[in-house]
């Protein structure tokens, strides 16, 4: 077997699973976060302009 292709990097099976899990929970808590950075701007914009004393926007109908 070639070394340079052995990407098991001497790492027990294990620690792989355990290393590969973890990225897992990284990617599920990205996916999780996201839409929440979302909504905290769309929740903070009025008050923001409320402090600032903006006025509401105008409707267009």
């Amino acid at each position: 077997m070639n070394p340079e292709l052995d990407l098991s990097l001497g790492l027990p099976a294990r620690t792989r699973e355990r290393g590969a899990y973890g990225v897992l929970a990284a990617v599920c808590l990205a996916a999780l976060m996201l839409p929440l950075t979302f909504v905290g701007v769309a929740v903070a914009t009025p008050a923001i302009a409320r402090e600032l004393g903006g006025s509401p926007p105008m409707s267009s109908t």
